[in-house]
């Protein structure tokens, strides 16, 4: 799956009929969703502006997390100035496995910022 590209539907009806209408008014509902949606393009902030969580104190160090989307790759950067800023998760960042993100930096300084971010 991609994000933004494809989309998944569940669907639970707790009713009894005699007959299949629940469930061909359940199928009607997943096609008529799927010819609505299935050419759509994922857009606004939930990709553009990743939420990073309070920082936590680790061994030697810091560490957050952030929520990411499966699939969706994200940078992680510091600064000591606000001026230059180091990719610290690879050049290119990693690719989110969870909803969830963890990044730590075992390299304390005394000020250090940090910002996540779309490559």
């Amino acid at each position: 799956m991609s994000p933004g590209r494809d989309f998944i539907v569940i669907a639970y009806v707790n009713c009894h009929s005699a007959d299949n209408s629940a469930i061909l008014a359940m199928s009607d509902a997943a096609s008529f969703l799927i010819s609505t949606y299935s050419g759509a393009t994922a857009s606004g902030p939930l990709l553009e502006i990743p939420t990073v969580l309070p920082p936590r104190p680790v061994t030697n160090g810091y560490a957050f997390d952030y929520l990411s989307l499966i699939g969706v790759r994200y940078r992680v950067e510091s600064s000591v100035n606000l001026r230059t800023w180091a990719t610290n998760n690879g050049a290119n960042g990693q690719i989110a496995l969870n909803l969830r993100s963890s990044f730590s930096d075992t390299n304390r300084v005394a000020f250090k910022f940090y910002r996540v971010h779309l490559p």
